[in-house]
């Protein structure tokens, strides 16, 4: 998609360098959850999770987003994304039957 749309910035946090963008999808993979911090819609967060296949693929995701005023705190991002966590293990649980 990148290849055929290109990059474009919607707000001044928008990541439009390439090599800033593909370490920014390393860092997704390694750390298994992703934030949008103002990038998409200034004063806007989302924070997603992948939900894992029985193999270790990833088919889908399950997100959150809240204006930036709502977000209280680093233990509020963290809670966030734990619950987020749990969400996803429990829909990959429920579509494998579990």
């Amino acid at each position: 998609m990148l290849r055929s749309y290109g990059i474009y910035r919607f707000t001044e946090q928008t990541i439009t360098d390439r090599t800033e963008l593909d370490r920014e999808f390393m860092r997704v993979r390694e750390q298994r959850f992703a934030t949008d911090l103002e990038e998409s819609v200034s004063d806007g967060n989302c924070f997603g999770v992948p939900i894992f296949g029985s193999a270790g693929d990833v088919g889908a995701a399950i997100s959150v987003s809240l204006p930036k005023m709502r977000l209280l705190d680093a233990d509020h991002r963290k809670a966030l994304l734990a619950a987020l966590r749990t969400a996803a293990d429990q829909i990959a649980d429920d579509l494998r039957g579990h």
